[in-house]
């Protein structure tokens, strides 16, 4: 089985893949670490769309280096993946992760705007705790 682990596609934030990490090995799962990145509206694509839809590759090709790079570097025992995923809802799209792959819980770190060394739990969590078919950590 697997746990999703939503990461902030431009948040270089190594806590949520510590959490999802130290979840995995309790749990002897694996990781499927996923970075979010927006997609433009539906329609005819105009010039503005085509460079939106670039800048969103970029940020999540350099966001899927960046997570492989820290688990490889950090947590080599850990079976983990990471990927992009464009979508209009972060929440939305994590959960859809989730059904796909069968995810036994969806991993997401805490919102930036809590003091430190306290939990935020930000509009994405709050979608998920109320939503999720699955777990949340």
């Amino acid at each position: 089985m697997t746990l999703i682990v939503g990461v902030h596609p431009a948040k270089d934030d190594r806590s949520v893949l510590e959490l999802a990490v130290t979840l995995a090995r309790s749990a002897e799962q694996d990781l499927f670490v996923i970075a979010v990145v927006p997609t433009p509206w539906s329609g005819a694509l105009t010039v503005g769309d085509r460079a939106f839809e670039a800048w969103a590759d970029e940020l999540g090709q350099r966001a899927v280096e960046r997570i492989e790079k820290t688990l490889a570097e950090s947590f080599p025992e850990v079976q983990a993946s990471a990927a992009w995923v464009a979508g209009s809802s972060v929440p939305g799209t994590l959960i859809e992760q989730a059904v796909t792959t069968e995810a036994r819980m969806i991993v997401v770190g805490s919102g930036s705007a809590g003091p430190y060394g306290h939990i935020h739990v930000n509009s994405t969590a709050e979608t998920l705790l109320h939503s999720s078919p699955v777990a949340v950590a």
